[in-house]
């Protein structure tokens, strides 16, 4: 009977043990926490660009060899072969664009090309005066000036040549 009672006073102390672990478990399980969390966001503007000025690169009388016409955004006009601007209106194109105020944007662009009566020239190298980190005004609006260059083809035709690029206004 000793035997019998030692061996029923461990499984008396096993089963203690595994009962009060299943207690400590219940008890732990079923505490619960939950906490309110935030969540916000803030709607930019639609960006609304416009062109007041497109670039005008005037009058040429192109090298025979091809050239490189540049417009600086302040209107700035260089060349790299010697052509000359013989007349017309030369001018940096001007955009204007508004958006959320005090927003910072990305401006950025894509050749062009114009074309007319002689193979395509091709506009690129883009630069525009509204600063390393442009922005929107207080009230939403910002204002520059672009330049850019024209690759003259080397025996380009004489005629008139009119073409698009494209000015792209992005939030950050």
């Amino acid at each position: 009977m000793d035997k019998f009672m030692e061996k029923f006073n461990r499984i008396l102390s096993v089963s203690t043990i595994v009962c009060f672990g299943t207690l400590i478990f219940l008890t732990h399980s079923v505490q619960a926490s939950s906490k309110s969390a935030s969540a916000s966001v803030e709607i930019f503007q639609q960006i609304a660009v416009s062109e007041p000025q497109s670039i005008n690169f005037g009058s040429i009388s192109a090298a025979a060899e091809g050239d490189t016409i540049s417009i600086q955004p302040d209107g700035t006009v260089t060349t790299q072969n010697g052509s000359t601007i013989s007349g017309g209106s030369v001018s940096p194109g001007q955009f204007a664009a508004a958006g959320s105020p005090n927003a910072s944007i990305n401006i950025s662009f894509t050749d062009g090309t114009l074309t007319g009566s002689g193979p395509a020239m091709q506009i690129s190298n883009f630069q525009h005066n509204a600063g390393g980190t442009p922005t929107f005004d207080e009230e939403g609006n910002i204002t520059f000036n672009v330049g850019a260059d024209l690759i003259i083809n080397s025996g380009q035709v004489a005629g008139s040549y009119s073409g698009t690029y494209e000015v792209s206004i992005s939030y950050p």
